[in-house]
């Protein structure tokens, strides 16, 4: 997935932004070190073993009468989201922001690029500064499907992130996502962590992310990798790598 964002400060305390994503699906060429990675922690297959290796098969039952399948490779532009951020609190060790986001549906479901409908989501996000080398920081937010058979979604982040140097942070996440999918007719599985039987895509996706954040005179690289192996709902071995530019367009007098 390559995403593309802009922001733009209105005020100090206020930004605006926008994202556009492009997704391509490919049978890729992972699929031997994937697998060899789950038997090596012990972590569930999720049935990948039944399957040819590098090969596209997406097929997730649901009750929502949403068909979420796909066997072959597609490359095409996902939904648009239009994001607003307000920072009501700030002192040299707290934030406090709410923040507000609307999803165009310009993507499309048949190749799972998109929902086929808008959503609404709203959220609060703190960072806490515990000293100059430790910055704690939580995310809580609800999203807002306008889509009768969908069901609200409930996203929660908290993260840790050292500063051992001006230039560059050690970061580590975890994610908490609930499932939009409802699972209540759906067949038992005992694919996650303990062993236990529930119903599919009924557990919340619990991603676990670190990386390192680097820092120079506005620009921002981020390399990070995710697994979900508490859960196994979510992140599957994810590789990401994010670039920002800051940009500042006040002319100095």
């Amino acid at each position: 997935m390559l995403e593309l964002g802009f922001a733009y400060n209105i005020f100090n305390n206020l930004q605006i932004g926008t994202t556009k994503r492009l997704f391509s699906f490919y049978g890729g060429f992972l699929d031997p070190t994937i697998e060899g990675f789950h038997h090596f922690f012990g972590l569930p297959m999720g049935g990948r073993q039944v399957f040819l290796q590098n090969q596209i098969y997406i097929n997730i039952p649901n009750d929502n009468g949403i068909t979420l399948f796909l066997d072959k490779p597609v490359t095409a532009f996902g939904d648009i989201d239009l994001w607003g951020k307000w920072t009501f609190l700030e002192s040299r060790s707290l934030s406090l922001a709410a923040m507000g986001a609307f999803k165009l549906p310009t993507g499309r479901l048949e190749s799972l690029t998109g929902s086929g409908y808008p959503d609404a989501a709203l959220g609060l996000l703190m960072d806490f500064r515990a000293n100059p080398l430790i910055t704690l920081y939580t995310q809580a937010g609800v999203v807002l499907p306008f889509n009768r058979r969908s069901h609200t979604m409930f996203n929660g982040l908290l993260g840790v992130e050292l500063h051992p140097w001006s230039f560059l942070s050690f970061v580590l996440q975890m994610d908490i996502k609930t499932s939009p999918i409802r699972e209540s007719t759906l067949k038992a599985s005992m694919n996650n962590r303990f062993g236990t039987n529930f119903y599919q895509y009924s557990l919340p996706q619990t991603n676990i992310l670190g990386g390192i954040v680097l820092q120079h005179k506005g620009f921002r690289w981020q390399i990070y990798f995710e697994q979900d192996s508490i859960t196994n709902q979510g992140a599957d071995i994810t590789f990401s790598i994010m670039f920002a530019h800051t940009i500042n367009l006040k002319q100095e007098n």
